[in-house]
């Protein structure tokens, strides 16, 4: 009889230990979070103005993206997630917060900032009547955070609290200003 186990199976089995031991680990994640927003709508026609789809606006969503997107991916693995970074003092990042609870991640240190707004990605979902919907445009505020010492070293006592009882560290870095290679270098 010809062994069917797929060539990948015991390399899976491997991890499998690894895997229940990561509702065990306090893991903190630091990196730039970012506002996924969704904005879903059907299209029927083309506009007469442009060469551009018309799409009827029927709901939007805020997820967690960036640094937020594995914040939410390492909490789902059931580690005990301890988020580190900025976010702006605005309605986005009100709903990532709200997600961070719903997920059972600690936003303690996660810094709001006033003098910008959550970075934030904006993507146009849309499709006729019984289709899928699909991205059909996105739309980047991101300007990233203004570089201040004070502001680096809020974070860097984030980090040197946070850390204090962690097992693990990830930097997820989008180039948006909340990881800074000089604090990279220090921890």
């Amino acid at each position: 009889m010809q062994d069917l186990t797929p060539p990948d199976l015991p390399a899976l089995i491997t991890l499998c230990p690894w895997i229940e031991n990561f509702a065990k680990a306090r893991i903190v994640v630091w990196g730039d979070v970012v506002a996924d927003r969704f904005v879903y709508g059907s299209s029927t026609r083309i506009s007469r103005e442009a060469p551009a789809l018309v799409v009827r606006r029927e709901r939007e969503e805020i997820r967690p993206g960036g640094a937020g997107n594995a914040m939410m991916n390492t909490a789902a693995l059931g580690a005990q997630v301890t988020a580190v970074g900025f976010c702006g003092g605005d309605d986005a990042s009100r709903e990532l917060r709200t997600a961070f609870g719903a997920a059972g991640i600690d936003t303690t240190y996660l810094v709001e900032r006033n003098d910008a707004l959550t970075p934030m990605k904006t993507r146009i979902m849309a499709g006729g009547r019984h289709t899928v919907r699909q991205q059909i445009l996105r739309i980047d505020a991101d300007r990233g955070w203004p570089v201040s010492d004070a502001s680096d070293q809020r974070i860097r006592e984030a980090l040197t609290s946070s850390l204090s009882d962690a097992d693990a560290l990830l930097i997820s870095d989008y180039g948006m200003g909340n990881v800074a290679a000089e604090t990279v270098s220090e921890i």
